[in-house]
């Protein structure tokens, strides 16, 4: 399986994206914790008490959004690989957050 036990930190505040998400990649054998929020998200990370291979985050989340847990979280653990994903379609979101735009369709 591709996921070989990795973990996953998921992150959307939006529960229907999110299950969608946890659903797809267990089934590529990835370990999921997922959360709704950027707190919560720091609360599982800790307790995991390991590292992880990758954050998913959804970028415009409130309290936290996506780029502010990303940096909360580097300097946890310096060498976490993050992939941003957004249901904006404009570019707004991404330019305020100085994130760079892949144009993806799923």
């Amino acid at each position: 399986m591709a996921g070989f036990g990795r973990t996953i930190l998921l992150v959307d505040d939006e529960p229907s994206d999110l299950e969608v998400a946890r659903k797809a990649l267990e089934g590529l054998g990835y370990e999921i914790l997922a959360a709704e929020d950027g707190h919560s998200a720091l609360s599982l990370y800790r307790e995991h008490g390991k590292p992880i291979a990758l954050l998913v985050t959804d970028v415009a989340m409130a309290p936290m959004n996506g780029c502010e847990l990303a940096v909360q979280l580097a300097a946890i653990q310096m060498d976490i690989k993050v992939l941003f994903v957004s249901g904006y379609t404009g570019a707004g979101v991404l330019r305020r957050e100085r994130i760079a735009e892949l144009n993806a369709a799923f």
